[in-house]
C-alpha cells in the first residue's frame, strides 16, 4: 500500500474496499430498500471523517452514529445536509441546539423526548423528522410504552414528524435463534398499527447485515444499518441465506521493530517476567502497546507477521512496547533475524500469512469489535487507493453483537 510510511505504527486503510463493501450490501437488498451504514466510533477505528466521504461518493443517503458530536465532527467535516445523519444512542437535552444547527435527525426512544423534540422544533421554528425506537427484547434503549399511547403522541404531533420506526436485534448473529423473528414480527406489528392509525407513510430499519435476509424478504424493511460488514467482517450464518455476502477487511495495522536484542537461555522477558526463556533467543522490540490499542490481554498468546513468517509475542505487552521471538526467522544477508525499522504486521497480510481481527480478538478473548475500535488515536490511520486482497476468513462468533 503505501511505500515505507514514516511511523513507528500506522494503520492503512483501503477506502475503495470499503465502497465495495458498501455496494455488494446494497445488492443484496430489495430494491427499495436502502443501506445506512454506520460510522460510529470513529467508523469503528478506520476514521469516521475519510470513511463517511468514501461512502457519500459511493452513493449512500444515510450515516448513522452513536452521538450527536460524531454527527457534528461529520457536518464540520463537510459531509453535506443532503446525507442524512441519524443519532442513534441517545439525545440529552443539552443536544438538542446542535441537532437543529447541523440539521441531524435524531433517535427518540421513548414518549418524554418525542414531547421535548416538539418543543425543541416550535421554538426553532422548522419541522424536525425523527427516528423512533422500539425495544423488542434488546432491553437497552428503546419504548416499552403502550402502542396505543405512542399513536395518540405521534397523531397530535404539530412540527416534529416520525420519519421511521427500528428496533436493534439481540441474536441477530445467530439466525437459527427464534428471537430474532420474534423481534421482527413485534416490529412488524407496531408499523401495521401504525399505519391504521393514519399516520404518513415512514420508514422502518434493521440492524445487522444479517438481517439481510429481513430486507429481502419483507416489504416493511426499507433501511438496514450494516456496522462490521461495511470494514470487512460478517458472520457466517447457520442456516442458507440466499445471496451470499462477500466483503472484505479494509484495514491492516503495522508497527516497526525497534531493535534485537539476543538472550541466554534462563532470562525473564519484560514487566512481570511472564516469559523465561528456555533456549538461545533472539527477540525483538516492536514499537505498539497496549496504550496505542494492542491489548495488554495479548500477553504471550498473540503472534506478527515479520516477512510472512510468525513471530509469536513473548513477555507482557506493556503500553508503549511488545517484544516477540525471532529466532526462528530467516536470516537476512548480514546474518541478522531481524533489522531495525522492519515491519512487523498485527492486523492484515503478509505472504500467505494473515491475521484478521477475529483471529486477534480471540487471542485476546475478546470480540473483533473490541480490537478495531480500540487502536488508538497516536496510530496514524493511512488512505490508500487500491483494494485489499481477498481474505478467506473464518466465521465470527455467533457470540459477537452485530451493531
Amino acid at each position: 500500500m503505501n511505500s515505507d510510511p514514516p511511523y513507528r505504527t500506522y494503520v492503512e486503510v483501503s477506502l475503495p474496499t470499503i465502497q465495495e463493501n458498501f455496494r455488494s450490501i446494497a445488492s443484496q437488498l430489495s430494491p427499495a430498500a436502502q443501506v445506512m451504514p454506520v460510522v460510529k466510533a470513529n467508523a469503528y477505528g478506520h476514521g469516521a471523517l475519510p470513511v463517511s466521504r468514501a461512502l457519500v461518493a459511493a452513493g449512500t443517503r444515510w450515516l448513522a452514529v452513536s452521538s450527536t458530536m460524531e454527527g457534528v465532527t461529520l457536518r464540520r467535516g463537510g459531509i453535506p445536509t443532503d446525507t442524512r445523519i441519524l443519532v442513534m444512542a441517545g439525545v440529552h437535552d443539552f443536544d438538542w441546539p446542535q441537532i437543529v444547527t447541523h440539521q441531524l435527525t435524531p433517535v427518540l426512544h421513548n414518549l418524554r423526548d418525542v414531547s421535548e423534540a416538539e418543543k425543541v422544533a416550535a421554538a426553532a421554528g422548522r419541522v424536525l423528522p425523527f427516528h423512533f425506537k422500539f425495544d423488542t427484547g434488546l432491553s437497552r434503549l428503546g419504548s416499552l410504552e403502550p402502542i396505543q399511547e405512542i399513536i395518540r403522541t405521534f397523531l397530535n404531533l404539530r412540527i416534529t414528524r416520525l420519519e421511521g420506526i427500528m428496533t436493534h436485534f439481540a441474536s441477530a448473529a445467530n439466525l437459527t435463534s427464534p428471537k430474532t423473528q420474534q423481534q421482527a414480527d413485534q416490529l412488524t406489528n407496531c408499523a401495521e398499527l401504525l399505519r391504521r392509525s393514519g399516520l404518513p407513510k415512514f420508514l422502518v430499519h434493521v440492524d445487522a447485515t444479517n438481517s439481510l435476509h429481513l430486507a429481502r424478504h419483507h416489504a416493511d424493511v426499507q433501511l438496514v444499518r450494516p456496522g462490521h460488514a461495511i470494514y470487512g467482517y460478517v458472520t457466517e450464518p447457520k442456516t442458507s441465506v440466499v445471496g451470499r455476502l462477500h466483503v472484505k477487511p479494509a484495514l491492516s495495522w503495522t508497527a516497526r521493530v525497534i531493535l534485537t536484542k539476543s538472550l541466554p537461555p534462563g532470562v525473564d522477558v519484560g514487566y512481570g517476567s511472564h516469559y523465561r526463556t528456555t533456549r538461545d533467543t533472539v527477540i525483538a522490540v516492536l514499537a505498539v502497546g497496549y496504550a496505542d490499542g494492542y491489548p495488554h490481554q495479548l500477553t504471550n498468546r498473540a503472534y506478527v507477521l515479520i516477512r510472512g513468517n510468525r513471530a509469536p509475542v513473548v513477555g507482557a505487552v506493556s503500553m508503549d512496547l511488545t517484544t516477540v521471538d525471532v529466532t526462528h526467522l530467516p536470516p537476512h544477508s548480514n546474518g541478522q533475524a531481524v533489522i531495525p525499522g522492519e515491519a512487523a504486521v498485527l492486523l492484515g497480510r503478509a505472504g500467505n500469512q494473515q491475521i484478521s481481527a477475529i483471529q486477534l480478538g480471540r487471542m485476546a478473548g475478546t470480540i473483533s469489535y473490541a480490537i478495531l475500535c480500540g487502536i488508538g488515536e497516536r496510530v496514524p490511520r493511512l488512505y490508500v487507493d487500491q483494494t485489499a486482497e481477498d481474505y478467506n476468513e473464518p466465521v465470527v462468533n455467533p457470540a459477537e453483537s452485530v451493531e
